[in-house]
Protein backbone atom coordinates (compact mmCIF):
# COMPACT_ATOMS: atom_id res chain seq x y z
CA UNK A 1 0.00 0.00 0.00
CA UNK A 2 2.67 2.77 1.03
CA UNK A 3 4.31 1.78 -2.74
CA UNK A 4 0.72 2.15 -4.29
CA UNK A 5 -0.64 5.10 -2.26
CA UNK A 6 2.35 7.61 -1.92
CA UNK A 7 4.79 6.41 -4.84
CA UNK A 8 8.03 5.27 -2.95
CA UNK A 9 9.56 2.41 -3.84
CA UNK A 10 9.87 -0.91 -2.48
CA UNK A 11 12.61 0.10 -0.30
CA UNK A 12 11.37 2.70 1.21
CA UNK A 13 7.82 0.76 2.06
CA UNK A 14 10.19 -1.48 3.55
CA UNK A 15 11.98 1.04 5.49
CA UNK A 16 8.75 2.49 6.81
CA UNK A 17 7.30 -0.61 7.71
CA UNK A 18 10.13 -1.95 9.84
CA UNK A 19 10.54 1.31 11.21
CA UNK A 20 7.06 1.61 12.27
CA UNK A 21 6.92 -1.64 13.59
CA UNK A 22 10.56 -0.71 16.24
CA UNK A 23 8.47 2.00 17.01
CA UNK A 24 5.28 0.25 18.00
CA UNK A 25 7.61 -2.30 20.05
CA UNK A 26 9.15 0.11 22.01
CA UNK A 27 5.88 2.25 22.96
CA UNK A 28 5.07 -1.42 24.00
CA UNK A 29 7.52 -1.64 26.22
CA UNK A 30 6.79 1.70 28.34
CA UNK A 31 3.64 0.30 29.95
CA UNK A 32 5.73 -2.61 32.12
CA UNK A 33 8.38 0.12 33.46
CA UNK A 34 7.39 1.60 36.76
CA UNK A 35 6.17 5.07 36.72
CA UNK A 36 5.65 6.26 40.57
CA UNK A 37 8.13 5.74 43.36
CA UNK A 38 6.71 5.92 47.11
CA UNK A 39 9.06 6.32 49.99
CA UNK A 40 8.51 6.91 53.56
CA UNK A 41 9.35 10.98 54.84
CA UNK A 42 10.44 10.82 57.92
CA UNK A 43 8.44 11.62 60.97
CA UNK A 44 8.46 15.14 62.63
CA UNK A 45 9.25 15.49 66.42
CA UNK A 46 5.89 13.49 66.63
CA UNK A 47 5.89 10.03 66.70
CA UNK A 48 2.33 9.60 65.87
CA UNK A 49 1.49 7.89 62.78
CA UNK A 50 -0.79 10.95 61.56
CA UNK A 51 2.70 13.14 61.27
CA UNK A 52 4.23 11.14 59.19
CA UNK A 53 3.86 11.09 55.68
CA UNK A 54 4.52 9.73 52.04
CA UNK A 55 6.24 11.36 49.38
CA UNK A 56 5.86 10.17 45.86
CA UNK A 57 7.64 10.95 42.82
CA UNK A 58 6.31 10.42 39.01
CA UNK A 59 8.70 9.90 36.21
CA UNK A 60 7.53 10.97 32.58
CA UNK A 61 10.14 10.75 29.59
CA UNK A 62 9.80 14.32 28.37
CA UNK A 63 11.96 14.26 25.44
CA UNK A 64 13.00 11.14 23.19
CA UNK A 65 15.83 13.38 21.14
CA UNK A 66 17.82 10.42 19.34
CA UNK A 67 14.35 8.88 17.98
CA UNK A 68 12.68 12.52 17.35
CA UNK A 69 15.23 13.39 14.94
CA UNK A 70 16.47 10.07 13.10
CA UNK A 71 12.69 10.00 12.51
CA UNK A 72 12.73 12.76 9.92
CA UNK A 73 16.79 12.60 9.12
CA UNK A 74 16.70 8.84 8.16
CA UNK A 75 14.37 8.79 5.53
CA UNK A 76 15.29 11.74 4.08
CA UNK A 77 18.75 10.57 3.42
CA UNK A 78 17.66 7.47 2.34
CA UNK A 79 15.94 9.13 -0.59
CA UNK A 80 18.74 11.27 -1.56
CA UNK A 81 18.03 14.36 -0.09
CA UNK A 82 20.33 16.74 1.85
CA UNK A 83 19.80 17.29 5.60
CA UNK A 84 20.01 20.57 8.10
CA UNK A 85 19.39 19.25 11.49
CA UNK A 86 18.40 21.74 14.30
CA UNK A 87 18.00 19.34 17.03
CA UNK A 88 16.55 21.14 20.41
CA UNK A 89 19.31 23.16 22.04
CA UNK A 90 18.73 21.31 25.82
CA UNK A 91 19.53 18.05 23.95
CA UNK A 92 22.11 19.08 20.93
CA UNK A 93 24.32 16.38 21.50
CA UNK A 94 22.02 13.15 21.65
CA UNK A 95 19.59 14.39 19.58
CA UNK A 96 21.55 15.68 16.45
CA UNK A 97 25.54 15.23 16.91
CA UNK A 98 25.04 11.43 17.45
CA UNK A 99 22.96 11.33 14.66
CA UNK A 100 25.36 12.73 12.47
CA UNK A 101 28.23 10.42 13.75
CA UNK A 102 26.48 7.83 13.21
CA UNK A 103 25.73 8.29 9.42
CA UNK A 104 29.51 9.39 8.84
CA UNK A 105 30.92 6.41 10.37
CA UNK A 106 28.24 4.71 8.24
CA UNK A 107 29.99 6.12 4.86
CA UNK A 108 27.67 8.98 4.24
CA UNK A 109 29.41 11.95 2.87
CA UNK A 110 30.53 15.27 4.34
CA UNK A 111 28.03 18.02 4.08
CA UNK A 112 24.84 16.02 3.27
CA UNK A 113 24.02 15.98 7.11
CA UNK A 114 24.58 19.28 8.60
CA UNK A 115 23.67 19.60 12.34
CA UNK A 116 23.19 23.32 13.24
CA UNK A 117 22.73 23.85 16.82
CA UNK A 118 20.84 27.20 18.46
CA UNK A 119 17.64 28.19 19.22
CA UNK A 120 14.60 29.45 17.89
CA UNK A 121 15.97 32.54 15.83
CA UNK A 122 18.24 29.79 14.01
CA UNK A 123 14.90 27.32 13.71
CA UNK A 124 13.58 30.62 12.14
CA UNK A 125 15.83 31.31 9.91
CA UNK A 126 16.48 27.89 8.43
CA UNK A 127 12.58 28.28 8.13
CA UNK A 128 13.26 31.83 5.65
CA UNK A 129 16.18 30.53 3.67
CA UNK A 130 14.94 30.14 0.28
CA UNK A 131 17.76 27.00 -0.38
CA UNK A 132 15.75 24.94 1.82
CA UNK A 133 11.97 23.87 0.37
CA UNK A 134 11.13 21.09 2.96
CA UNK A 135 10.62 22.10 6.68
CA UNK A 136 10.20 18.77 9.70
CA UNK A 137 9.25 20.57 12.90
CA UNK A 138 8.90 18.33 16.09
CA UNK A 139 7.97 20.46 19.14
CA UNK A 140 4.68 21.95 21.13
CA UNK A 141 1.99 22.97 19.94
CA UNK A 142 2.53 26.79 20.94
CA UNK A 143 5.70 27.01 18.99
CA UNK A 144 4.09 24.67 15.84
CA UNK A 145 1.38 27.23 14.26
CA UNK A 146 4.31 29.90 14.22
CA UNK A 147 6.66 27.84 12.17
CA UNK A 148 3.81 26.55 9.72
CA UNK A 149 2.96 30.46 9.41
CA UNK A 150 6.36 31.77 8.52
CA UNK A 151 6.78 28.19 6.32
CA UNK A 152 3.55 29.70 4.73
CA UNK A 153 5.05 32.85 3.97
CA UNK A 154 7.91 31.14 1.91
CA UNK A 155 6.03 28.61 0.05
CA UNK A 156 7.47 25.49 1.95
CA UNK A 157 6.51 22.46 2.41
CA UNK A 158 6.29 21.52 6.31
CA UNK A 159 5.18 18.56 8.28
CA UNK A 160 4.45 19.55 11.74
CA UNK A 161 4.74 16.75 14.74
CA UNK A 162 3.81 18.65 17.82
CA UNK A 163 2.77 17.93 21.48
CA UNK A 164 3.25 19.15 24.73
CA UNK A 165 2.20 21.58 26.42
CA UNK A 166 1.36 25.47 25.35
CA UNK A 167 3.30 28.08 27.22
Amino acid sequence: MIVRESGGIPFKAGLEVHTAAEESYEAAAIASHPTVRSCAVRCRDSVSLAACRRASSRHRTVQLPLILSIRSVAPALALGNAVILKPDPRTAVCGGVVSRSSVRRGGLPAGVFSVLPGGADVGEALVMDPLIRIIAFTGSTAAGPRRRALAAQHLKRVHLELAGTRR
